[in-house]
């Protein structure tokens, strides 16, 4: 894995960024919203389709020191009260001692684990408007959307705030007992690391830890483009079309079609 940048929303220096980013869609019950409100969702990662996607391996690979030194600042933090003497005396007695440390701290993993993926609200996008198989899996078959987002707008800037998926073969390892030693941005590091088998996806994230899951707002000049599905219904392009029309900069509308002589979509400009 490359040195992770100064700050896990800040893109990888070596990369060069795209002009536009893309987001597929379907049409639901928040879809009008997107196009009026401009509300754009952040998930949760549970709810991704990979069950490998944002799931670090947690370990606990260290020296007796070590563990006991990250036991106790555990159990500071559920027994605030006691003396950092009474902790040290607890952690040595009942678990050093007894050899449940390791069960101790498995249950640890589990909740940092379970609190991180709560805690965390992501965005996705792509660099790429016309491959068949996100159409299929993120625009319902074709008969959804796909946004254009200017990169070069507030929500994606002064920084770069959506950062490039890496892909690999092995899951990337977060050592939970040196977590204090990792440098600035690499846990976020590990939310961009995704499977090689999803590299068609050429995906970029903006992960949000502050605000987490749930609905933010875009500005209004952020969409460029809205691509119609090649198997979108006359009543969703209408829809589509009525909501483009009342914004205040209406963005530019395409119509996916399909290839006649490949595999593939041709992206055509279309009138209001």
């Amino acid at each position: 894995m490359k040195e992770p940048a100064e700050d896990n929303n800040a893109a990888h220096e070596n990369l060069a960024e795209p002009h536009a980013l893309y987001k597929y869609g379907k049409f639901d019950e928040y879809t009008e919203k997107l196009f009026t409100n401009n509300e754009i969702y952040f998930s949760s990662p549970d709810g991704f389709n990979d069950p490998f996607d944002s799931k670090p391996r947690l370990t606990y690979d260290g020296t007796l020191t070590e563990r006991k030194r990250y036991l106790c600042k555990q159990y500071q933090k559920k027994y605030p009260k006691r003396s950092k003497k009474q902790i040290l005396t607890d952690v040595e007695m009942e678990i050093i001692t007894k050899g449940r440390d390791r069960i101790v701290l498995q249950e640890a993993l589990e909740k940092a684990r379970e609190l991180q993926t709560k805690k965390l609200g992501i965005c996705c996008f792509t660099e790429i408007k016309d491959n068949i198989l996100m159409w299929a899996h993120y625009a319902k078959q074709h008969t959804g959307f796909c946004l254009e987002f200017d990169v070069n707008n507030d929500f994606f800037r002064p920084l770069m705030r959506a950062i490039r998926v890496e892909y690999a073969t092995t899951l990337p390892i977060i050592n939970v007992l040196r977590l204090d030693t990792y440098p600035k941005g690499k846990l976020g590091e590990t939310l961009l690391i995704k499977a090689t088998d999803w590299r068609y996806e050429q995906e970029w994230r903006i992960v949000d830890t502050e605000k987490g899951p749930g609905i933010q707002n875009f500005p209004e000049d952020a969409l460029t483009g809205v691509i119609l599905g090649c198997r979108i219904s006359q009543q969703n392009r209408q829809n589509v079309l009525r909501w483009c029309r009342s914004r205040e900069n209406p963005p530019t509308l395409y119509q996916a079609t399909q290839k006649q002589k490949e595999f593939g979509l041709d992206i055509v400009r279309i009138d209001y």
